[in-house]
């Protein structure tokens, strides 16, 4: 059976006579906790606000699905064979349509230096799947794991598309490179967007 980290309970009885549950959250004490939450929501506002306003081109661009890749495998521990296998066929099938999808990326130059913005509703996506099940580690335990199954399965899909995605931008982003050149509606778009 697999343990939550705040699986940890204390039940007593008070002056009202009715029973009480405390969750208290094994190796953590509850300022820690909000620390973690407040550090954590810190880190989604800057990744949210990065994805936003653009962010530098390079060949590390792959840095971040290599990433989200290792935390999926942090994942896969409390599922079963099965649905391992289902989460990561749903990732190798998502890339051909995040490829789709993500067919004119927007590119600017800023400082002489190019920039791309990448798809907000994909970060929102993984980021809100992300959220659910750091939640349901953290605040549940439960031997029922389809819970975690189908929130996982859902961030190995969203990994799929942003896989696809950085490789429309990697080609592209590469021909600006050699080329120097933007599609014109990129530029409008992205002087468009910095306007606002």
């Amino acid at each position: 059976m697999r343990k939550s980290v705040c699986e940890q309970r204390t039940i007593y009885y008070d002056d009202i006579n009715h029973w009480e549950v405390a969750a208290a959250p094994s190796g953590f004490s509850q300022d820690e906790l909000y620390e973690f939450l407040i550090i954590f929501a810190l880190i989604i506002i800057l990744r949210i606000r990065r994805t936003i306003n653009g962010q530098r081109f390079s060949n590390r661009i792959f840095s971040l699905p290599i990433l989200y890749a290792i935390i999926m495998i942090f994942f896969f521990v409390y599922l079963t064979g099965l649905q391992i296998a289902i989460s990561v066929i749903l990732a190798i099938v998502a890339i051909p349509l995040g490829l789709r999808i993500s067919e004119n990326p927007e590119f600017f130059y800023r400082n002489q230096i190019l920039y791309f913005k990448r798809s907000v509703l994909l970060t929102i996506i993984w980021l809100g799947g992300f959220i659910i099940r750091i939640f349901f580690e953290l605040f549940y335990s439960t031997t029922n794991n389809l819970a975690d199954f189908i929130i996982t399965a859902l961030l190995a899909f969203t990994l799929g598309l942003i896989i696809g995605e950085r490789v429309v931008i990697y080609r592209k982003g590469n021909i600006i490179l050699r080329t120097g050149k933007i599609e014109e509606k990129d530029e409008f778009q992205a002087s468009a967007i910095d306007e606002i």
